[in-house]
């Protein structure tokens, strides 16, 4: 397939007057600078106080996307995807929801990435008032190396051939330390740097080379290799359960205590713990299960009860108590309280 220059297109939140912006007047707070990238900006809302930063650089079968997203208050955007394609998908900043097509509800949460077929047609992401950061690698050459080793790259790579219509995706990883870096490097890059164009796909391909070597490496689970990261990559793994089998689930698969978890916890940048629900791993999968029956419960043919069912509560009314510890109503009015 070729791919277009612009391979996500999104859609404000229905009556909300869409502006776009010359995409060299960036916000004076904005770091993720992709050099030789198409720059396409957009805001709404009366004062501009949401807007969508998306950075595209293409270059021989390789396409590089950073998006950053800040939205004023909890909404949920519907994206296009102008052509199927496969790629690994980076959580820089925020954790939110996603709905792949044909596949269902996708944890995006920060400190965690995974390899996705998008397939082409409309999608949803979830948003609460925040910021977030995304980044994009799409390369079919490397992804169709991996995939002679990886029987799921295969897979995928197989479903955007076929331009099949239902999203999948690979295994959820974490970032190390190396992830970290290259990314780092990535957002470093400068513009007028004579080898930004070398750069740029060097350290794409060292990020797709990691992968595949966290995939093929990895580490027998024990509290001595444990990093923050990894708690988020169980969690999101295992949303459909409720949070007490979540985090016995956790604890036993890394070998540690609940305190010792959320000692490594602590870890995570503080941009990470920005919210008194997301300082402790129980709080965190708490938070993030309630977002998940949030956006379910947009979903026009998804009542309480099926919602609550879904998320493993035998009784709607305990899930609607749960509910209300996190949001100032019930579930069925949370319809009501979001930007679609």
């Amino acid at each position: 397939m070729t791919f277009l220059k612009v391979p996500l297109l999104f859609y404000p939140p229905r009556d909300e007057q869409l502006l776009t912006r010359p995409g060299s007047h960036l916000p004076d707070n904005f770091k993720w600078r992709i050099p030789l990238s198409e720059t396409h900006h957009i805001t709404w809302g009366g004062l501009q106080e949401n807007y969508l930063i998306q950075q595209v650089s293409a270059d021989e079968g390789r396409v590089l996307a950073s998006l950053c997203i800040h939205v004023a208050e909890r909404s949920l955007l519907s994206i296009k995807s102008t052509a199927a394609f496969n790629a690994i998908q980076y959580t820089i900043e925020g954790d939110t929801i996603a709905h792949l097509s044909g596949y269902g509800p996708l944890a995006l949460y920060s400190g965690t990435y995974t390899l996705q077929y998008v397939p082409e047609g409309i999608h949803e992401v979830f948003f609460e008032a925040g910021h977030y950061q995304f980044f994009y690698i799409m390369d079919e050459g490397l992804l169709a190396l991996l995939a002679k080793e990886h029987p799921e790259i295969a897979e995928l790579v197989t479903l955007q051939y076929k331009n099949h219509v239902s999203g999948q995706t690979g295994l959820r990883m974490h970032f190390d330390a190396t992830v970290d870096a290259l990314l780092r490097q990535v957002k470093n890059i400068r513009g007028n740097d004579i080898d930004a164009g070398f750069l740029l796909r060097s350290i794409s391909s060292q990020l797709l080379q990691h992968y595949h070597w966290q995939l093929k490496n990895t580490v027998p689970e024990s509290n001595t290799f444990l990093v923050p990261t990894k708690l988020k990559v169980f969690i999101a793994d295992h949303m459909h359960l409720v949070v007490a089998s979540i985090i016995a689930q956790m604890t036993a698969c890394f070998n540690i205590t609940p305190r010792q978890a959320c000692r490594c916890w602590k870890q995570l940048p503080v941009r990470a713990l920005d919210h008194p629900k997301k300082q402790a791993p129980r709080s965190f999968a708490m938070y993030m299960r309630m977002q998940l029956a949030f956006y379910l419960l947009t979903r026009p043919q998804l009542t309480v009860s099926t919602v609550a069912d879904m998320l493993g509560y035998g009784d709607a009314y305990i899930f609607s108590r749960n509910f209300r510890r996190f949001y100032p109503f019930p579930p069925g009015a949370a319809i009501h309280h979001i930007k679609k």
